[in-house]
């Protein structure tokens, strides 16, 4: 029996390519992850006022300075969609989150150092 080999059509920026897969692997640019690196000292987001830790998961559904982009793509999924493993596992979540990715530019090293 042969495997059923699927290609994804999905056609992608390499940097939101490259940032949805440090995201999902929580390794990127966001403090959770850098503070492993000597010039990091707090995990603490710096783009709100929540004192929450700079996480993958408070980045893209709780971090409040991306709550109006937020809402014009990850919130239109039903509420029970809105977690980490649908918006990186199924077809509707993936194209909500790219769209938020690519609007919103979190997690990555223009983010990180406030350029865009």
């Amino acid at each position: 029996m042969q495997p059923n080999l699927k290609v994804n059509q999905t056609k992608l920026k390499k940097l939101t390519w490259s940032t949805m897969i440090q995201l999902k692997l929580a390794h990127g640019y966001f403090r959770s992850y850098l503070t492993r690196l000597p010039e990091y000292d707090s995990k603490i987001c710096l783009n709100c006022d929540s004192n929450q830790n700079e996480t993958p998961h408070h980045v893209i559904l709780d971090c409040p300075s991306q709550s109006d982009i937020r809402k014009r793509t990850i919130q239109k999924l039903d509420i029970r969609d809105q977690n980490l493993r649908n918006l990186f596992l199924t077809k509707r979540g993936q194209e909500q989150l790219i769209k938020y990715l690519e609007e919103s530019k979190i997690a990555t090293r223009k983010w990180l150092l406030g350029l865009v």
